[in-house]
């Protein structure tokens, strides 16, 4: 009897249970075969005893009081006809009984409800799902080494969990089209339901519908499932009321087919949100691994998604928007076209969404396709953002930017790409039109782990006629084939302060010493006197040396409301000749009349006679030399009076 009561808790170990009841004579019976005790071929409810017993779990020092009567309880064994449906457990700790056909009625064997020697399982989910009832339960797929087939889609409905006892033990095949297991309709909520440790195979090459298919669901977990033979779509997750907290996790399909997991696909909506994919293991889809068309939140996270079409593609259509989107630590391998495609058609959008420390090597190897490839426009793709991304070995661009605004990438890693051809794709490429995008930090070039040449043309090339506002700051491009930057923009707000660039520009007002420029180029400080060039002090320094306040150069200041100044100078030891033109050209000193003193007069020089008639101008010195024709002119009205100077 002990053995017996140890099987009857089908959730957890009940402490001192009490029986209560009215006994008779030969009421009580435990028989087994040949009247010895042995009770190994049992059965309660049609399960056998001793299967029952090893998946339940132990009672805590059970008490029995009172007696029994006749049919509260009826133990029985082979040949015999009693049951203990009826029996009820009330736990101590709890007011409430619970009848024992209902603790063994929350879990029920599939092969319970299959004829002996069958596989198919097609009419015995039906009958095991009714078994459950309205409240639900567990159907488990024990352990065949003949595996189970199925000749029909079976929908489940709320609160119903399959579950195999691993991914090898329950195997099973379908032998159609279109979903296999599917969780809801699409027109209501499907609740608290999934499936895991199953392997499901196909003995036809299909060409539509999933193995599993979340169609409407509201906490569903799906997970150790594989999909090894003759997949299309392994796991679809669609919209649906109430569709979201939906679990994917650790996902595997090795073998060629369609998309592995797809979410959003057909849903002109929202799509589902909360949708948590980890750890999925897919190869060898012809579109993608995974396929996300219509989210209002994804977060995926971890796994490797290696020589597919397309490791992951985010592809929304008409009337579909892809928002919230996260994706963290994923490899995106040896794909034949792109690791990450963002490419939305039709009125289809991607926005806010963010990769971060994503790994994409190895892709477009035979084609030149770009490890990331963002297409699109500034309208369709917006506030995308990338964290340390790791592109290397790529066939053509680490990163590919064709359209889109307002995209992000910040500490990239990215080299040794362009292997399809030497010298034609960059490690970073911004197509025309593209604008509000930048790069910070990290490098594009040389310097990563890899040993093969590097064959990337520049680090970063943006195409003649990209639009404007985009900053890249503080990147390393050095150790590419043809050079560090190619910028062709356009636009006039442009920052770029790169290691290795030829030059560094910045397309607003550039400011040294103030918040506010109000020129492009505006350089503040407080007022400086001309002897403060003897000590090298200064506004402005133009010096060679190593930038020391000693250094030979040019210094310029202001002081406040007096006067702006010039000196050329050795600091501390002698002042120096400054050149005007030392090569040839005019020059013009002048002078406005509202400033003009006696002692600063204006002196309007010119390398040769002017090709017109120079007019006095008020407060200004009326006089010019020629240098050329050796000649001291005079304005005096509309005169000119020239005097020719001689050498002595």
């Amino acid at each position: 009897m002990q053995i017996l009561l140890n099987a009857i808790d089908a959730k957890a170990p009940l402490s001192n249970p009490t029986f209560t009841g009215t006994a008779k004579a030969d009421t009580l019976q435990i028989l087994g075969p040949g009247s010895t005790g042995d009770i190994s071929g049992m059965t309660v409810n049609g399960s056998p005893l001793p299967t029952l017993l090893g998946q339940k779990a132990p009672l805590a020092s059970p008490t029995f009081t009172g007696t029994v009567t006749t049919p509260t309880l009826s133990v029985t064994g082979t040949g015999s006809s009693g049951r203990v449906d009826g029996m009820s457990v009330t736990p101590s700790a709890s007011t409430t009984a619970n009848t024992l056909s209902a603790l063994l009625g929350r879990t029920v064997y599939i092969t319970d409800f299959m004829p002996l020697g069958s596989t198919d399982i097609t009419a015995a989910l039906g009958l095991a799902e009714a078994k459950l009832g309205a409240g639900g339960g567990r159907i488990l797929l024990p352990f065949s080494t003949a595996g189970y087939t199925i000749t029909a889609k079976h929908q489940f409905g709320s609160n119903v969990s399959v579950e195999g006892e691993g991914r090898s033990a329950a195997i099973i095949t379908s032998n159609f089209n279109g979903d296999v297991f599917a969780f809801g309709d699409g027109t209501e909520t499907n609740q608290n339901s999934g499936v895991r440790n199953v392997t499901f195979r196909s003995s036809i090459t299909r060409t539509s519908g999933a193995a599993v298919a979340l169609r409407g669901t509201f906490n569903a977990k799906v997970a150790d499932i594989t999909c090894d033979v003759n997949p299309y779509v392994c796991v679809d997750v669609y919209s649906g009321p109430n569709a979201f907290k939906i679990h994917v996790d650790r996902i595997m399909v090795p073998s060629a087919g369609y998309v592995g997991i797809r979410v959003g696909f057909g849903n002109p909506d929202g799509g589902p949100a909360d949708v948590f994919i980890n750890e999925p293991l897919i190869s060898s889809q012809t579109r993608a691994g995974i396929e996300i068309a219509s989210t209002g939140g994804v977060q995926m996270n971890g796994g490797d998604l290696i020589a597919n079409q397309t490791a992951l593609l985010v592809a929304p259509g008409n009337g579909q928007k892809v928002f919230a989107l996260y994706v963290r630590g994923t490899y995106l391998d040896t794909s034949v076209q792109s690791g990450l495609k963002i490419s939305p058609t039709g009125t289809g959008i991607v926005v806010d969404s963010q990769f971060t420390d994503l790994w994409a090597a190895t892709n477009g190897i035979s084609n030149g396709a770009a490890g990331v490839l963002v297409q699109g426009t500034p309208a369709s793709v917006r506030s995308v953002s990338f964290n340390g991304p790791r592109l290397f070995n790529g066939g053509g661009e680490g990163f590919r930017m064709e359209g889109g605004a307002y995209i992000d990438i910040v500490n990239p890693q990215i080299g040794f790409n362009g292997l399809f051809a030497n010298n034609t794709y960059s490690g970073i490429y911004v197509a025309a039109g593209v604008s509000n995008w930048s790069v910070t930090g990290g490098r594009s070039g040389a310097g990563t782990g890899f040993t093969a040449t590097n064959q990337q043309k520049y680090g970063i090339e943006v195409a003649p006629g990209s639009g404007n506002s985009f900053g890249i700051v503080n990147v390393d491009l050095t150790g590419n084939v043809t050079g560090a930057l190619s910028n062709g923009a356009t636009g006039s707000n442009q920052t770029v302060i790169a290691r290795g660039a030829p030059y560094a520009s910045n397309g607003a007002n550039f400011g040294v010493g103030t918040k506010v420029p109000g020129n492009l180029m505006t350089i503040a400080g407080p007022s400086r006197q001309p002897s403060d060039a003897n000590s090298g002090g200064a506004t402005v320094q133009i010096s060679s040396g190593t930038g020391a306040t000693s250094d030979t150069g040019i210094f310029l200041g202001s002081q406040t409301n007096t006067s702006g100044w010039m000196q050329c100078a050795t600091p501390g030891s002698a002042t120096l000749p400054c050149l005007v033109n030392p090569n040839g050209g005019a020059v013009a000193l002048g002078k406005p009349a509202a400033t003009s003193t006696a002692d600063v007069p204006s002196i309007p020089i010119t390398n040769g006679q002017p090709t017109t008639k120079t007019s006095p101008v008020s407060g200004m010195a009326p006089m010019y030399l020629d240098g050329q024709a050796n000649k001291l002119c005079f304005i005096i009205g509309a005169t000119t009076s020239c005097a020719q100077l001689t050498s002595q």
